[in-house]
């Protein structure tokens, strides 16, 4: 079970017992860390320093006030000062030796939940401090375990009582800063206690009381994403090591997840980890999509609305977990109706273009919409439109250079189009028989024959603009696939038909026709 004490970050209480510290120049600097002025607490914290590691050895009044005064101070506003105060702990803890142990039940809390901070320099001096006082990882691991009920219970605590204003003086804290400062220490406290669930450590009444915490779940759906980050790590790790715990709260989880965080204007800064976490929650729970509480739209209609924002600036694999999330959710909910099919796949392509996204986006972005049509067709929903009103615009679009509508349009960019249109074919040889046999031959004849109709226009700049689009994406596709497969097979023979056409082209105008002598000569 966690330990539970009163919480040590708060501001609020009785000042710092500073009677036993004999030196009073030490006292003079203590004091000046409790002085509202970043500046003032900098310089105390850098000479306390300076004074700590040039002694021989820091007496016990120096090792207890700092006790007191540690905690606030490696939470504060300040990066610098959380830096700085982390530094004098592993002075403090290195020159105090075993002594320090009598104090661990405040430090540890802390001290471990500061390796996780936001700031990269206060999470590397906290590491260094534990490597100053404990000197291997194994002992350093070894808190973990130790500690692991009193870490818990600090992390319980801190979750689920405090606030912006319990963490801050409102006399002189701005209030953005104070809520930053409550979300940046509730996350690494929920950090913690993932690393403790992923690698051990967690008692396990501890860990069901922890998952339990309502204020927990409100934060995978607040407005800071290092939070957001947090929580989406947590239920990450519960559900590889301990979805018993998960299903518990299922229902409060799947609401604040599936719904809730989806209903958020922007994920930038989360986005990619919570598709991660949404694919593994429904792959774990499937019933996450019909437990969730939704008042105005549904689970699915919320995360389509999340979906048509596009990828909130994050990295491309955000569309690869997208495709894996919609593959994850049950048929019954992803295909509930006609509508609800159709509502899918416009979000994808809606989503392609909120942006717009990134050229470094598109492949994987469209590369999402080719994996949630096969989806469908493999589920035999909509099969003539997914097939002719949504997939072959696409390339015929690209073949007719752009003129084939917005909605379908990729890029101006022939060699991204071009890759994008080979990508949808050759995700054919991974896609069941029965569905690459349709997909040939329903939607890629007719693309063979709207590139012949072209031919047969002579208009020389459409034939050219189409002839090359068609070698570029011919080349690309070849090149991707195995040679003994269908694809590869039906590729290469609408490359002949088309090749054939060309030639009755230069014979039919006596070799005057441009466009086919390049075309043919670049083939």
């Amino acid at each position: 079970m966690f330990t539970t004490t009163s919480s040590p970050l708060s501001t609020i209480g009785a000042p710092t017992d500073l009677s036993q510290v004999s030196d009073p120049t030490t006292v003079v600097l203590f004091k000046n860390l409790g002085k509202k002025e970043e500046v003032t607490k900098i310089k105390a914290l850098e000479a306390l320093i300076e004074k700590t590691e040039a002694a021989d050895s820091v007496e016990e009044g120096v090792i207890t006030a700092w006790t007191r005064l540690f905690p606030p101070l490696s939470i504060d506003v300040s990066a610098r000062v959380r830096r700085l105060s982390f530094s004098l702990l592993g002075a403090v803890g290195e020159a105090a030796g075993k002594r320090l142990a009598r104090q661990m039940q405040t430090l540890v809390g802390p001290w471990l939940c500061g390796t996780f901070d936001s700031d990269r320099g206060t999470a590397r001096a906290a590491v260094e401090a534990l490597g100053r006082v404990f000197k291997t990882p194994e002992k350093v691991q070894s808190l973990w375990s130790v500690f692991g009920g009193v870490v818990l219970g600090f992390c319980k605590d801190t979750v689920a009582k405090e606030d912006a204003w319990t963490l801050s003086d409102e006399r002189w804290t701005k209030e953005e800063d104070a809520q930053a400062k409550w979300a940046r220490t509730t996350g690494v406290c929920i950090l913690a206690v993932a690393r403790m669930t992923r690698e051990g450590g967690a008692e396990d009444e501890g860990l069901r009381a922890f998952l339990a915490e309502k204020r927990l779940w409100m934060a995978a759906f607040h407005t800071d994403a290092f939070l957001r980050r947090a929580v989406f790590q947590l239920l990450l790790a519960a559900l590889e090591k301990r979805p018993e715990l998960v299903r518990e709260n299922l229902e409060m989880v799947a609401t604040a997840v599936v719904v809730k965080a989806a209903a958020l204007k922007s994920q930038a800064g989360s986005a990619g980890v919570y598709m991660e976490v949404l694919e593994a929650l429904t792959r774990h729970f499937p019933e996450c999509w019909t437990v969730a509480k939704s008042k105005k739209k549904s689970p699915l209609a919320q995360l389509l609305a999340f979906v048509e924002l596009g990828s909130h600036s994050a990295p491309p694999d955000y569309w690869e977990q997208l495709a894996a999330v919609v593959r994850a959710i049950p048929e019954g909910v992803l295909a509930e109706s006609e509508k609800a099919v159709k509502s899918v796949l416009a979000a994808v392509l809606t989503g392609i273009k909120a942006g717009p996204e990134p050229r470094s986006h598109l492949i994987a972005a469209w590369s999402c919409f080719w994996d949630v049509c096969l989806k469908f067709l493999e589920m035999r929903q909509l099969e003539g439109y997914i097939l002719e009103e949504l997939m072959l615009p696409v390339y015929t679009g690209y073949l007719a250079g752009g003129n084939n509508g917005e909605r379908t349009f990729i890029s101006r960019e022939y060699a991204v189009a071009a890759a994008v249109c080979g990508s949808g074919l050759a995700k054919l040889q991974r896609a069941e028989v029965g569905v690459a046999k349709k997909v040939l031959e329903r939607m890629w004849a007719k693309v063979e024959e709207f590139v012949v109709g072209v031919i047969r226009l002579d208009q020389e700049e459409k034939v050219k603009r189409c002839a090359e689009a068609w070698v570029k994406l011919v080349v690309g596709v070849l090149k991707a696939l195995p040679n003994d497969g269908t694809v590869y097979a039906a590729v290469v023979k609408s490359n002949v038909v088309i090749l054939r056409e060309l030639i009755e082209s230069l014979i039919a105008t006596n070799g005057n026709c441009r466009p086919p002598c390049t075309v043919m000569g670049r083939s």
